[in-house]
């Protein structure tokens, strides 16, 4: 692995004397799911189509989610009668009821992740960002089950997922395409929310992973801790691509024991250059994943020179 960032040589190279420890599980759902994972083969599937658990879950997401578009619309109408003004009032309460869908579609669905690692959170009212690796559909219901409240920063096209667009919309998201004003706009919004208090969930891969392995960071993530000064928390999700493959439309087997969600201690931004917080957040999300999701290290981007006075005339 030479020329690779050092914090993935230690991660890969023949320096480490033992793998890095998966997070512990506990409790009788996490070791039923070991069970599970060990001793039957798990195959990543292409297919798209959808399977009897997919049409369970699929039962359980639209008759929830009839109860959910009322509950939205309720909260759209008293935010016009109710002379408030406080946004983020209405984004507390449209969050709340984002997270009720959530739990009451995912306890009943057999998809509840194991979530470890949240005495690693910062208090709430603190701003931050989470930083999550991305291989599944499955990873924003997952995040979302994390015990605080927080926003999303999502690519624009899901505005035009019906009842999620407007969901994450009203909770306070924010949106980004490729358009230079849009980036921008993400910047501003960001710092202001961190300023505010608000805690951010940003995918710094950019896009979910096709075949499960963590990819590398596009460096929007850095770029906004660096200029906000504030904490990164790195978050690793495992398996969520077994339970529902990027081509899938739904999941194809129950989560429980199986989906997990580990939360690491922060990293300071303000410590190190935007280079060095990308190697630290990639190896602290590495280090959390099984070994079938941990990046391959020729994926990974090569080490930059440090800067003299040569390199920079």
């Amino acid at each position: 692995v030479a020329g690779k960032p050092a914090a993935l040589t230690r991660l890969f190279g023949a320096t480490v004397a033992a793998p890095a420890p998966e997070p512990p599980a506990s409790g009788v759902i996490a070791k039923l799911g070991d069970v599970l994972v060990k001793n039957t083969e798990v195959k990543v599937t292409k297919s798209a189509g959808i399977n009897l658990f997919g049409m369970w879950h699929f039962a359980h997401s639209v008759s929830f989610g009839l109860l959910w578009f009322l509950a939205l619309s309720i909260v759209d109408v008293l935010k016009k009668v109710v002379k408030r003004d406080d946004e983020g009032f209405w984004h507390s309460v449209s969050f709340w009821v984002n997270k009720t869908w959530g739990i009451l579609t995912l306890r009943c669905s057999m998809m509840w992740p194991v979530i470890t690692g949240i005495e690693n959170l910062p208090p709430q009212g603190e701003g931050y960002i989470l930083a999550p690796n991305h291989a599944s559909w499955m990873d924003i219901p997952f995040m979302a089950m994390i015990p605080r409240r927080f926003k999303f920063v999502a690519k624009s096209d899901l505005l035009k997922v019906p009842i999620l667009g407007k969901a994450m919309q009203m909770s306070g998201a924010l949106f980004v395409d490729r358009s230079k004003s849009s980036q921008l706009a993400l910047f501003r919004g960001s710092m202001s929310m961190i300023a505010n208090g608000d805690a951010l969930v940003i995918f710094p891969e950019g896009t979910r992973s096709k075949d499960g392995r963590l990819k590398p960071f596009r460096g929007g993530t850095s770029k906004i801790a660096a200029r906000c000064k504030t904490k990164v928390v790195p978050v690793s999700i495992s398996n969520g691509h077994r339970l529902m493959p990027p081509s899938a439309i739904m999941p194809r087997r129950p989560g429980w024991g199986i989906g997990r969600v580990h939360i690491h201690p922060p990293i300071d931004a303000t410590t190190m250059t935007e280079d060095e917080l990308d190697e630290a957040v990639t190896a602290a999300v590495a280090s959390g994943l099984p070994e079938d999701q941990k990046p391959l290290p020729e994926e990974m981007p090569e080490e930059k020179p440090p800067k003299t006075q040569e390199t920079e005339a």
